[in-house]
């Protein structure tokens, strides 16, 4: 997106995947400046979901770890784009818990 254009709203990312023990998963979205984007990763009621997220946005970056829940809890983080470029959240599970989950990134 140029600069200067506004962010789209909705959802910008929705995807399913699996974590198996002491292994992790990756999902980018890109981000444009202003934008105000929420990650939602939803495990299932066995899995302990570690997420955590790394942004790259022109002249700076951002990232952060959102492991607040246990087992089946939906973790969840937000956060303004600063600038345009992308982000990249990696799933793993805590204390090498394994299982399925989906991941939604909605932008407003």
């Amino acid at each position: 997106a140029e600069p200067g254009t506004p962010p789209q709203a909705g959802t910008v990312l929705t995807s399913e995947g699996e974590v198996t023990s002491g292994d992790s998963a990756t999902h980018t979205f890109d981000v444009t400046e202003g934008g105000v984007y929420t990650i939602l990763v939803t495990p299932s009621d066995d899995f302990d979901a570690a997420p955590d997220y790394s942004c790259s946005m022109e002249n700076n970056s951002r990232s952060g770890s959102f492991d607040e829940g246990f087992e089946g809890e939906a973790e969840t983080a937000t956060f303004t784009a600063t600038g345009n470029g992308t982000c990249t959240v990696t799933i793993g599970g805590y204390l090498d818990s394994a299982g399925t989950y989906t991941i939604e990134v909605t932008a407003q």
